[in-house]
């Protein structure tokens, strides 16, 4: 046996040591070295070969990890699928078809569309009054009288000056008259010396006769001329007479103030005894500093202030719904009319292009038809518009994981007392915080189906059958066989490496 065991050994250093004395392969890379150099290299050849076989058997290890993890978690499922967790409440609601709606809110106060503030002209002490606040007018409607009496003298003044205008037309025309009647009796003269001339034509004393009559004549002529011009300048001044009689009157007139459009009263001072201007002043100290606000109330506006998150969501002509605190039953509706362009706020510089975060854009908004009851200064809670969908699924918003990037998921109830589920693909058409409008791109969801908004945990989601979760498998064990090729090639490359040295 020992002989047996030694030559064995001698076997072993021969693979180990070849014969020196062999004539050497033209092949064998290795046929330069000397027998330790060899030696060297075979021991390093297999410290390699042994390190290739611990990874291949960590890598074996992790294949049968996984494997095993799979296995379990069918199992898992086998035992679980139909012993739901009691502790976990699965919350469902039904999906429902119909119309959908984005909106952008706010909150302002109302006020008239157009208004009209009524200020006396004149001076004076109030006289009577003749409307109460509230009270619908139309133009032309007495509201208030004014007493002043300077107002009357002023007419009578003016009265005096138009009489006295007209007599001097009438004096005018009379001096024409009688410049006329001048020149016909210098005319008739003229004619008369000249037939005795004509008779006597020798007659120096005749000849001188006509000579003066002549004279007389032109004299006359003249006279007419400058008549004629006193009826026009009499009538200018006659003219202006009845000017200033009309404006004494039409400022008389005013004592008597009058609506100036068809509206309500919205604000009443005027008190019957006070001055004018101590109404004026009482005023300013209770509202707009008129004695009187009349209204058109048959259009009402509400201004907005909109953060610059929601402004680039509105647009001129978008509808909205407005409702009041005042009159809770109450529901109307309301267009955008403008949208300011410039933040409400200013920066330090007063450009009015805002000083930082929180920016608000101020936005108006007509309403058409305002209830009777509604009255200037009321609260307005508006709901602007900003996507409507005539029909669509409809579903909690939190029954939707959104993606964020148009799309998400929903998962509909199958099985009421198991709690199994599949998931829906969507695309998401709108969301307004509390709904959500989808449409579905993968699965199946119709109008009355159930879909879970909380207590997940509890559901059993059929989204991945035994042959994805079995290609998961393989992927895994594919890359950790993947690595182990790689490093074995590696190995075997750097074998050759050091060799080729």
């Amino acid at each position: 046996m020992q002989l047996g065991n030694h030559e064995q050994e001698t076997q072993k250093l021969d693979v180990i040591s070849p014969n020196p004395l062999a004539a050497p392969d033209p092949n064998d890379p290795l046929a330069d070295l000397d027998p330790e150099e060899r030696e060297a290299y075979e021991q390093l050849k297999r410290m390699r070969a042994e390190r290739r076989r611990k990874k291949l058997i960590r890598r074996g290890i992790v294949v049968g990890i996984i494997a095993a993890l799979v296995v379990g978690f069918f199992v898992f499922r086998a035992v679980t699928a139909n012993k739901p967790d009691n502790s976990i409440q699965v919350v469902t609601t039904p999906v429902y078809t119909g119309p959908f709606t984005t909106e952008v809110t706010g909150s302002g106060s109302i006020k008239p569309s157009s208004s009209y503030v009524v200020q006396p002209q004149i001076d004076g002490t109030i006289d009577s009054v003749n409307v109460v606040a509230g009270q619908p007018v139309k133009a032309g409607d007495v509201l208030f009288t004014i007493k002043n009496d300077d107002l009357d003298r002023a007419i009578n003044e003016a009265g005096r000056g138009v009489r006295t205008a007209k007599q001097g037309v009438d004096e005018a025309n009379q001096g024409v008259e009688q410049a006329r009647q001048t020149v016909n009796a210098a005319e008739e003269a003229v004619n008369k010396a000249q037939n005795l001339l004509n008779a006597n034509p020798d007659d120096t004393d005749l000849q001188a006769a006509l000579e003066g009559a002549q004279a007389e004549l032109k004299s006359a002529r003249n006279a007419l001329t400058e008549a004629q011009r006193a009826p026009e300048s009499a009538q200018i001044s006659l003219e202006a007479a009845h000017d200033a009689y009309s404006q004494a009157v039409e400022r008389a007139e005013q004592r008597t103030v009058k609506s100036p459009i068809d509206g309500t009263i919205v604000e009443l001072n005027a008190q019957p005894g006070a001055t004018v201007g101590q109404a004026v002043a009482s005023a300013g100290t209770q509202g707009t500093g008129s004695l009187c606000l009349v209204a058109n109330l048959s259009q009402m506006n509400v201004t907005l202030q909109i953060s610059e998150v929601d402004i680039n969501k509105l647009s001129l002509d978008q509808t909205a719904n407005v409702t009041f605190s005042a009159v809770p039953d109450l529901t109307l509706s309301a267009t955008v009319k403008s949208i300011a362009s410039t933040s409400s706020g200013n920066d330090a510089s007063g450009n009015g292009y805002g000083g930082g975060g929180g920016a608000t854009y101020a936005v108006e908004l007509v309403i058409p038809t305002p209830d009777p009851c509604l009255k200037p200064g009321m609260t307005a809670d508006v709901s602007i518009i900003t996507n409507s969908i005539d029909s669509a699924l409809i579903v909690p918003s939190a029954a939707v994981t959104d993606f964020g990037d148009g799309t998400g998921v929903v998962y509909v109830e199958d099985d009421e007392k198991t709690h199994a589920a599949h998931t829906v693909h969507v695309e998401i058409l709108g969301d307004n915080g509390s709904e959500t409008a989808i449409k579905p791109t993968e699965g199946a969801i119709r109008d009355g189906d159930l879909v879970i908004i909380s207590g997940m945990e509890a559901a059993t989601i059929d989204d991945m059958d035994a042959g994805t979760m079995g290609d998961v498998a393989g992927n895994a064990a594919d890359v950790a066989s993947g690595d182990a090729s790689g490093s074995s090639l590696d190995a075997t490359v750097e074998d050759e490496t050091t060799v080729a040295r």
